[in-house]
């Protein structure tokens, strides 16, 4: 009766010694797991897989929260800075939330990495337009058609370029190449450097219009 009882005591303790020991394991893989996902939570840190932290991010813009979305981009390219999808990311966060400067750096960042990257020497182009550094912006809009010729969007860019630069007859040209690759007339007409490019080619052709008609009866004679 004795080594009956003896024994289940010890069946019960080796049990519990089995269950502390579980929970002691258990408790630690949840300590490493949180430090991995850092400051985010149940969510992405740096030390997330690149692809999971690019969704999240991706998701962070969609949704406009833009200031969650630039930490998680920062402390994940910490970690991976020679993703060019990360710096392309990063970018837009930035160009969305006004920080031209920061924006432009990142997309300098991502043509270093994919010099083949038409969208990233678009958005470059866009940046320095805003920096009001015109002259770049030229040579990396150039770029970004040079790379992608059949692009309407990059076109339109190009037009509202040399349309702020007054090189009209450029810019229509661009325009033309914009339309012919798909970007629509409603696009155009929310653009204000287009409309005043539009109205101005508008105003010479009518000039001209009128200067043909003076010569008109002076060819007859």
């Amino acid at each position: 009766m004795k080594k009956e009882r003896r024994s289940m005591w010890l069946l019960l303790l080796s049990l519990l010694v089995l269950l502390i020991a579980t929970l002691l394991i258990a408790m630690q893989l949840d300590s490493k797991s949180y430090l991995q996902r850092g400051s985010h939570g149940s969510e992405a840190g740096g030390r997330l897989p690149l692809e999971e932290a690019l969704n999240i991010a991706v998701k962070y813009l969609l949704n406009e929260e833009l200031a969650q979305a630039d930490k998680l981009l920062t402390e994940t390219l910490i970690h991976y800075p020679e993703s060019a999808e990360c710096w392309m990311l990063s970018g837009s966060v930035c160009y969305r939330q006004r920080r031209y400067e920061k924006a432009e750096q990142a997309f300098r960042q991502t043509v270093k990495l994919q010099g083949n990257n038409a969208a990233a020497f678009n958005n470059l182009a866009e940046s320095l337009v805003k920096l009001d550094r015109l002259d770049e912006a030229v040579k990396a809009l150039s770029k970004a058609v040079e790379l992608a010729p059949g692009n309407g969007e990059i076109w339109l860019n190009g037009a509202k370029l040399f349309a702020r630069l007054q090189q009209d007859e450029r810019a229509l040209n661009f325009l033309q190449q914009a339309l012919k690759n798909g970007a629509a007339a409603e696009q155009i007409a929310r653009q204000e450097e287009l409309v005043k490019l539009l109205e101005r080619a508008q105003q010479r052709s009518s000039q001209v219009q009128a200067e043909v008609e003076t010569i008109k009866p002076e060819a007859k004679k």
